[in-house]
């Protein structure tokens, strides 16, 4: 997969070292491809990660070679912004981006008595929400841990623009700004994609993630481990049929 010069290369295996001989082959057409057309290939940006289940181990001595670089697997690893750890917890991630949000929002507490309610508001939207949200729908299923991480920066937020003492009670704030929970709005972002998917508006990689059933809700895929459930196709379908559940009165 591409993105500008970004290029991923990606393998399955319930064998590590099936995956090291595809990704191998991968780089060797994807080098011959960059000679035959002078591009070159920078081998000390290159990182490697093996999602993996957490009682799995990886043998120290393992790695890839490409071409003269030998290349290792990291813990974590950033792809366009987003830090994916091993076991695909998101973690790191959402550490990393409560540490840039917390920066501005120390700005935002030393400007608060300069600016009014609806500045402070729109400036926590655009700078800060807008950090915590990125690639959002990769966050959904996270542990309750990080979602009350994410959720304790709004609260802080809401004090900020409400001029409000550190201990206040943040839920009537959060009510009198309108701002909703992080957690809904993560659901409602994954709904969305869902229903794009299903209009067929969609990149042709993931036009096949989703299956309808005949009693229009979404086909489920049952998932064994923590890692797998955490794939966009079983806890989208999920989310979807949830939501879309009516209850029918007995009578």
């Amino acid at each position: 997969s591409q993105y500008a010069d970004d290029t991923n290369c990606s393998a399955s295996s319930k064998d590590l070292y099936q995956i090291a001989t595809k990704l191998e082959t991968s780089f060797n057409a994807i080098q011959e491809y960059c000679v035959c057309n002078d591009l070159i290939l920078n081998g000390d940006k290159t990182q490697l990660i093996i999602f993996k289940q957490p009682g799995k181990t990886i043998p120290d001595d393992f790695s890839i070679q490409l071409g003269k670089d030998n290349v290792k697997p990291q813990s974590k690893v950033k792809l366009l912004g987003v830090t994916l750890d091993q076991h695909l917890n998101f973690s790191n991630h959402i550490d990393d981006v409560i540490q840039r949000a917390h920066c501005t929002l120390g700005i935002l507490r030393k400007a608060a008595s300069r600016l009014p309610r609806e500045i402070l508001k729109l400036a926590y939207i655009a700078l800060v929400r807008s950090v915590l949200e990125y690639c959002s729908c990769l966050l959904f299923p996270i542990s309750k841990t990080n979602q009350k991480k994410l959720e304790t920066v709004q609260k802080i937020a809401s004090r900020i623009i409400c001029n409000a003492p550190r201990r206040t009670h943040a839920e009537p704030l959060l009510q009198s700004l309108q701002l909703q929970t992080l957690s809904d709005r993560r659901e409602s972002h994954v709904l969305k994609i869902v229903e794009q998917i299903l209009k067929g508006n969609c990149h042709p990689a993931i036009a096949d993630i989703l299956t309808e059933t005949t009693t229009e809700k979404l086909m489920e895929t049952k998932c064994r481990t923590a890692v797998g459930r955490r794939r966009f196709g079983i806890f989208a379908a999920k989310t979807y049929n949830t939501v879309h559940t009516t209850t029918v009165p007995l009578l």
